[in-house]
């Protein structure tokens, strides 16, 4: 593993620990890190570290990482020996070396409005442990949906649009193994947050827009930051875009109820077919992630040969 140098005082003391560590959690794009480091970059609030973590990435991160920076002591790059295949490996890696107090992720392919760390800290200060807002997500066609609102036990938030505090992850734990678990880790994690009695906040307000590589086909394969790059421009020429884009979200119907995903049931269809090809036929393979397989693509796959059918759209 490797990472650039922890940020030192003037005397080579260790520097006051930031209030905020931000998390990027990445995998070979590395076209669009200029512009998701770029936001917080832009944010309000100054008093943050910045740790953009590689799940074994092999291509030119590091040195995009060190570019955009331009050494910038608030931002260290580390990267994991292997890829993991989600980003719960980076974010426990970035979990251990943080340094602040409250803890935010950004997606390496989202982008954050100037007011995002400001306005969620707010609903902290004001005696939450955990913040989240509704967040923007662009369809590849324009169209815009949401998520991240009105959060109940189940609920997908998206992890860029969150924000709590470091002592939650003493209390839960880390980001568990998606090869363990029936639901995506950030449901798992949120839950066991709320299950062990946090105080959730939401602050109504979009600070988030998010580009899903599940629904842009071969995302991964064909790296194109053109999105992040004309929202950025709309980012630093729209002061008030924050409030449109608040606006229109309140004008969409909310998200559907969240669904549990209950163990397959003994003998039905599904359950049995899967029984069939694991252990009577012994012909079907445990699926393996592809190279430029998105993540939700290849959990389904996983479901599927499981039996368990397949997963809940986002």
């Amino acid at each position: 593993m490797t990472s650039s140098h922890v940020a030192q005082s003037n005397e080579g003391e260790p520097a006051k620990p930031p209030r905020f560590t931000v998390i990027i959690a990445t995998w070979n794009w590395s076209s669009v890190l200029p512009f998701s480091i770029g936001s917080v970059f832009r944010q309000t609030v100054p008093d943050w570290e910045l740790l953009v973590v590689g799940d074994g990435c092999t291509d030119d991160s590091e040195t995009v990482v060190a570019t955009v920076s331009q050494g910038d002591p608030r931002v260290r790059w580390i990267n994991l020996p292997e890829n993991f295949g989600h980003q719960a490996a980076p974010n426990n890696e970035g979990l251990r070396q943080a340094r602040g107090e409250l803890i935010a992720y950004l997606g390496h392919d989202d982008l954050w409005l100037p007011d995002h760390l400001a306005t969620l800290v707010a609903a902290l200060e004001a005696g939450a442990d955990f913040a989240h807002g509704p967040v923007a997500n662009i369809s590849p066609d324009g169209a815009l949906t949401r998520s991240g609102t009105d959060y109940r036990p189940g609920s997908w938030l998206p992890p860029s649009g969150v924000l709590h505090r470091k002592t939650l992850i003493d209390s839960v734990g880390g980001w568990s193994d998606w090869r363990t678990l029936p639901c995506d880790p950030e449901v798992d994690l949120w839950g066991r947050m709320h299950r062990a009695g946090a105080r959730f906040a939401d602050t109504r307000r979009v600070t988030v827009i998010k580009f899903s590589a599940a629904s842009r086909k071969n995302a991964y394969k064909r790296k194109s930051c053109i999105e992040q790059s004309v929202w950025t421009g709309r980012i630093e020429t729209e002061p008030a875009l924050g409030d449109e884009l608040t606006a229109r979200i309140k004008e969409l119907p909310p998200p559907p109820t969240p669904k549990r995903l209950a163990p397959p049931k003994v003998f039905s269809r599904q359950w049995f077919a899967g029984l069939i090809r694991r252990e009577l036929l012994g012909v079907a393979e445990k699926p393996v992630r592809k190279e430029g397989q998105s993540y939700q693509d290849f959990f389904q796959e996983r479901r599927r040969f499981k039996g368990l059918g397949k997963a809940d759209q986002k």
